[in-house]
């Protein structure tokens, strides 16, 4: 019955807290850039003049455009 038993403690290790390791403690300095920023910044590379197209006698056409194509012609 439960008059046989008492309560008592058990056996336990001690509580150990964790102490402070001050891992990330460093001397307070921050270092804002990266290795891969310093690798990728922005730089001025080479590239060719722009040249703008200049007015051509390619698409101007002369007299009146036919809106008929050869393979509806060949098949009327």
């Amino acid at each position: 019955s439960h008059l046989e038993y008492k309560a008592i403690k058990g056996e336990r290790y001690e509580a150990v807290k964790p102490k402070d390791s001050d891992i990330l403690g460093g001397d307070a300095t921050f270092v804002d850039q990266t290795q891969a920023h310093i690798d990728y910044t922005a730089k001025k590379g080479e590239r060719y003049e722009t040249k703008r197209p200049e007015s051509s006698d390619v698409w101007k056409s002369e007299g009146p455009i036919t809106s008929e194509t050869i393979s509806h012609a060949e098949y009327k």
